[in-house]
């Protein structure tokens, strides 16, 4: 398959990679349409301003369609359309168990330190994916996870219906 990986200092390569195998808690999804983030443009910065694993396949705001499921994967099945959770935490760690999986010792990232959605197809844990209706476009699908951020800022504002806000 085809996928944009990110080679380090700067530089964004379109190179062939073989189809990503199924982990036992994983979901392979064929990717229908996968955001470019400012995140993923200050990876690309030199010097960077972000953190990147050289080698990894970008991408972390993505929608697609499940193509396969490992025998330990729950919450979704084949052929059902999801987006993706881009921060991945373990669900074990004593961050983890105590609902804090931001501060999870093996805290990733899709299409930063794992690879991401620029690619014909991506395996992620099955507990990353939440079902999206069919019915809504892929450009707009795509862009769950940029919406979860501005849902989480306005949970975290405490806002109230009137009030009044500024944005930047």
């Amino acid at each position: 398959m085809v996928a944009a990986v990110f080679q380090g200092d700067g530089l964004l390569s379109i190179v062939e990679r073989p189809v990503p195998s199924v982990a036992d808690a994983d979901v392979l999804i064929e990717v229908e349409a996968c955001g470019v983030c400012g995140t993923d443009i200050h990876v690309l910065e030199v010097p960077p301003a972000h953190p990147a694993t050289p080698g990894v396949i970008m991408g972390h705001e993505l929608v697609g369609i499940v193509r396969a499921v490992g025998p330990d994967a729950i919450g979704v099945g084949l052929g059902q359309r999801v987006a993706v959770a881009a921060n991945l935490s373990c669900g074990s760690c004593s961050f983890c168990k105590r609902g804090t999986p931001n501060h999870c010792e093996h805290f990733t990232t899709m299409g930063i330190f794992r690879d991401g959605g620029l690619a014909r197809f991506v395996a992620v844990p099955a507990s990353a994916c939440h079902v999206v209706s069919k019915d809504i476009p892929r450009e707009i699908a795509a862009l769950t996870e940029p919406l979860s951020c501005v849902v989480n800022g306005v949970e975290q504002a405490h806002l109230l219906p009137g009030e009044t806000v500024a944005v930047f």
